[in-house]
Protein backbone atom coordinates (compact mmCIF):
# COMPACT_ATOMS: atom_id res chain seq x y z
CA UNK A 1 0.00 0.00 0.00
CA UNK A 2 1.11 3.40 -0.90
CA UNK A 3 0.75 6.43 1.74
CA UNK A 4 -0.90 9.42 0.63
CA UNK A 5 -1.01 12.30 2.61
CA UNK A 6 -4.56 14.45 2.85
CA UNK A 7 -2.65 17.11 0.41
CA UNK A 8 -2.16 14.50 -2.37
CA UNK A 9 -5.49 13.33 -2.28
CA UNK A 10 -6.83 16.82 -2.23
CA UNK A 11 -4.62 17.97 -4.88
CA UNK A 12 -5.78 14.99 -7.17
CA UNK A 13 -8.81 15.65 -6.58
CA UNK A 14 -9.17 19.26 -7.56
CA UNK A 15 -6.86 18.36 -10.92
CA UNK A 16 -9.58 15.16 -10.88
CA UNK A 17 -12.52 17.87 -10.76
CA UNK A 18 -10.86 20.65 -13.16
CA UNK A 19 -10.22 18.08 -16.24
CA UNK A 20 -14.11 17.36 -15.81
CA UNK A 21 -14.84 21.19 -16.40
CA UNK A 22 -14.93 22.69 -12.90
CA UNK A 23 -13.15 25.88 -12.84
CA UNK A 24 -10.76 26.57 -10.22
CA UNK A 25 -11.01 29.33 -7.89
CA UNK A 26 -9.46 30.47 -4.72
CA UNK A 27 -11.50 31.41 -1.64
CA UNK A 28 -9.75 31.56 1.30
CA UNK A 29 -12.98 33.19 3.48
CA UNK A 30 -16.20 34.19 3.97
CA UNK A 31 -15.69 37.43 2.97
CA UNK A 32 -14.11 36.12 -0.10
CA UNK A 33 -17.13 33.32 -0.88
CA UNK A 34 -19.77 36.27 -0.49
CA UNK A 35 -17.32 38.32 -3.05
CA UNK A 36 -17.80 35.37 -5.34
CA UNK A 37 -21.00 34.85 -4.94
CA UNK A 38 -22.10 38.41 -5.65
CA UNK A 39 -20.09 38.75 -8.70
CA UNK A 40 -21.45 35.38 -10.25
CA UNK A 41 -25.05 36.99 -9.39
CA UNK A 42 -24.40 39.83 -10.85
CA UNK A 43 -22.87 38.18 -14.19
CA UNK A 44 -25.73 35.74 -14.61
CA UNK A 45 -28.40 38.33 -14.01
CA UNK A 46 -26.66 41.21 -16.20
CA UNK A 47 -29.62 41.58 -18.14
CA UNK A 48 -31.99 41.63 -15.39
CA UNK A 49 -30.47 44.02 -14.08
CA UNK A 50 -30.34 46.15 -16.59
CA UNK A 51 -26.28 46.96 -16.50
CA UNK A 52 -26.59 47.70 -12.61
CA UNK A 53 -24.52 45.55 -10.58
CA UNK A 54 -26.54 44.70 -7.35
CA UNK A 55 -25.77 47.74 -4.72
CA UNK A 56 -24.09 47.03 -1.36
CA UNK A 57 -27.34 47.45 0.05
CA UNK A 58 -29.11 45.59 -1.90
CA UNK A 59 -26.78 42.72 -1.65
CA UNK A 60 -27.18 42.63 2.09
CA UNK A 61 -30.71 43.16 1.83
CA UNK A 62 -30.43 39.55 -0.55
CA UNK A 63 -28.49 38.28 2.08
CA UNK A 64 -30.38 38.87 5.07
CA UNK A 65 -33.29 37.57 2.70
CA UNK A 66 -31.64 33.57 2.34
CA UNK A 67 -29.04 33.03 5.47
CA UNK A 68 -29.94 31.56 8.68
CA UNK A 69 -32.18 29.80 6.74
CA UNK A 70 -32.67 24.67 7.62
CA UNK A 71 -32.00 22.83 5.11
CA UNK A 72 -35.88 22.69 3.59
CA UNK A 73 -36.24 26.35 2.85
CA UNK A 74 -32.19 26.23 1.74
CA UNK A 75 -33.25 24.06 -0.81
CA UNK A 76 -36.33 25.94 -1.81
CA UNK A 77 -34.36 29.09 -2.37
CA UNK A 78 -31.69 27.00 -4.48
CA UNK A 79 -35.16 25.54 -6.96
CA UNK A 80 -37.09 28.78 -6.64
CA UNK A 81 -36.64 32.08 -8.09
CA UNK A 82 -36.67 35.64 -5.38
CA UNK A 83 -37.97 38.74 -5.51
CA UNK A 84 -35.60 41.50 -4.70
CA UNK A 85 -36.47 45.19 -4.09
CA UNK A 86 -33.91 47.86 -5.83
CA UNK A 87 -33.04 50.49 -4.22
CA UNK A 88 -35.07 52.74 -7.20
CA UNK A 89 -37.92 50.98 -6.43
CA UNK A 90 -38.14 48.12 -9.03
CA UNK A 91 -38.37 44.82 -8.35
CA UNK A 92 -35.94 41.86 -9.97
CA UNK A 93 -36.33 38.42 -9.73
CA UNK A 94 -33.30 36.42 -9.36
CA UNK A 95 -32.27 32.63 -9.27
CA UNK A 96 -29.77 30.93 -7.98
CA UNK A 97 -29.64 27.58 -9.67
CA UNK A 98 -31.24 26.49 -13.54
CA UNK A 99 -33.02 23.05 -12.97
CA UNK A 100 -33.67 23.39 -16.76
CA UNK A 101 -30.26 24.07 -18.47
CA UNK A 102 -28.10 22.66 -15.96
CA UNK A 103 -24.79 23.59 -18.07
CA UNK A 104 -25.75 27.09 -17.56
CA UNK A 105 -24.64 26.97 -14.09
CA UNK A 106 -21.14 28.14 -12.94
CA UNK A 107 -19.14 25.05 -11.59
CA UNK A 108 -16.36 25.83 -9.42
CA UNK A 109 -13.71 23.96 -6.95
CA UNK A 110 -11.92 25.76 -4.00
CA UNK A 111 -10.24 24.25 -1.15
CA UNK A 112 -8.82 25.13 1.94
CA UNK A 113 -11.64 27.69 2.76
CA UNK A 114 -11.25 28.53 6.28
CA UNK A 115 -14.02 29.68 8.73
CA UNK A 116 -12.72 31.65 11.83
CA UNK A 117 -16.51 32.11 14.13
CA UNK A 118 -16.50 30.87 17.22
CA UNK A 119 -14.85 27.87 15.97
CA UNK A 120 -12.43 27.06 13.42
CA UNK A 121 -12.58 24.57 10.61
CA UNK A 122 -11.40 24.52 7.21
CA UNK A 123 -13.00 22.51 4.20
CA UNK A 124 -10.92 20.34 2.05
CA UNK A 125 -12.29 20.55 -1.23
CA UNK A 126 -15.80 22.62 -1.95
CA UNK A 127 -17.82 22.50 -5.28
CA UNK A 128 -19.26 25.83 -5.61
CA UNK A 129 -22.79 26.45 -8.28
CA UNK A 130 -23.60 29.81 -9.06
CA UNK A 131 -21.20 31.09 -6.45
CA UNK A 132 -23.02 29.22 -3.49
CA UNK A 133 -21.24 26.09 -1.43
CA UNK A 134 -23.57 23.18 -2.36
CA UNK A 135 -21.07 19.99 -1.97
CA UNK A 136 -18.64 20.13 1.04
CA UNK A 137 -15.81 16.95 0.24
CA UNK A 138 -13.89 15.78 3.66
CA UNK A 139 -10.66 13.47 2.29
CA UNK A 140 -9.09 11.30 4.77
CA UNK A 141 -5.47 9.02 4.15
CA UNK A 142 -5.58 5.64 5.12
CA UNK A 143 -5.45 4.82 9.16
CA UNK A 144 -8.19 7.60 9.98
CA UNK A 145 -11.15 5.95 11.70
CA UNK A 146 -14.43 6.71 9.22
CA UNK A 147 -16.16 7.76 12.13
CA UNK A 148 -13.89 10.42 13.55
CA UNK A 149 -14.31 11.76 10.08
CA UNK A 150 -18.31 11.47 9.95
CA UNK A 151 -18.55 13.29 14.14
CA UNK A 152 -15.84 16.02 12.26
CA UNK A 153 -18.78 16.67 9.55
CA UNK A 154 -22.02 16.77 12.20
CA UNK A 155 -19.01 19.46 14.35
CA UNK A 156 -18.95 21.25 11.31
CA UNK A 157 -22.70 21.34 10.51
CA UNK A 158 -23.82 23.00 13.81
CA UNK A 159 -20.64 25.02 14.81
CA UNK A 160 -19.53 25.92 11.51
CA UNK A 161 -21.95 26.13 8.49
CA UNK A 162 -23.12 29.54 9.07
CA UNK A 163 -24.38 31.67 6.03
CA UNK A 164 -24.07 30.87 2.75
CA UNK A 165 -22.79 27.11 3.93
CA UNK A 166 -26.14 26.78 4.96
CA UNK A 167 -26.64 25.73 1.36
CA UNK A 168 -24.24 22.45 1.42
CA UNK A 169 -26.70 20.08 0.47
CA UNK A 170 -24.45 17.05 0.37
CA UNK A 171 -21.27 16.19 2.36
CA UNK A 172 -18.65 13.57 0.56
CA UNK A 173 -16.36 11.69 2.89
CA UNK A 174 -13.38 9.87 0.43
CA UNK A 175 -10.80 7.44 2.13
CA UNK A 176 -8.28 6.08 -0.40
CA UNK A 177 -11.71 3.78 -1.96
CA UNK A 178 -14.20 4.02 0.68
CA UNK A 179 -16.40 6.60 0.48
CA UNK A 180 -19.48 8.05 2.03
CA UNK A 181 -21.71 10.35 0.92
CA UNK A 182 -24.27 12.14 3.06
CA UNK A 183 -27.46 14.62 2.53
CA UNK A 184 -27.80 16.70 5.68
CA UNK A 185 -31.56 15.97 5.34
CA UNK A 186 -30.94 12.13 7.22
CA UNK A 187 -28.35 13.19 9.43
Amino acid sequence: MVYQSEFALETEMMEQLKSNGYETVTIRDEQQLLDNFRSILNERHADKLNGHPLTDKEFQRLLTMINGKGIFESARILRDKMSLKRDDESEVYLSFWDTRNWCQNKFQITNQVSVDDTYKARYDVTILINGLPLVQIELKRRGIDINETFNQVMRYRKQNYTGLFHYIQLFIICKYQNNHLYSFEVV
